[in-house]
């Protein structure tokens, strides 16, 4: 399996191990055993989206008419929103 350089955009579905490893190419650290693993999850897949999508979530997402929707949550740096919190921590309107 290919391993990701965690400066390589290329095909990179997003995701908490995305997420992840981008900060830690920015130095930030140290990581918790379970942010190291999701970070190693990532940049250990060489084909992220057709791992999610084969999963047994995806293929059931996808047998229920979601598979364009599963393919969103691969995307990486589609929106530039952040979901905000408000102080009932509820989400607040934007």
């Amino acid at each position: 399996m290919a391993r990701r350089e965690p400066g390589s955009r290329a095909g990179r579905p997003a995701g908490a191990g995305a997420l992840i490893s981008r900060l830690g190419s920015q130095g930030a650290g140290p990581l918790s055993t379970e942010a190291a693993a999701a970070k190693a999850g990532f940049e250990g897949t060489a084909d992220l989206a057709h791992a999610i999508s084969a999963s047994a979530s995806g293929r059931e997402l996808t047998a229920m008419g979601f598979a364009e929707d599963v393919a969103i949550a691969t995307e990486e740096d589609s929106s530039t929103l952040v979901p905000v919190r408000d102080g009932d921590n509820a989400f607040a309107p934007g």
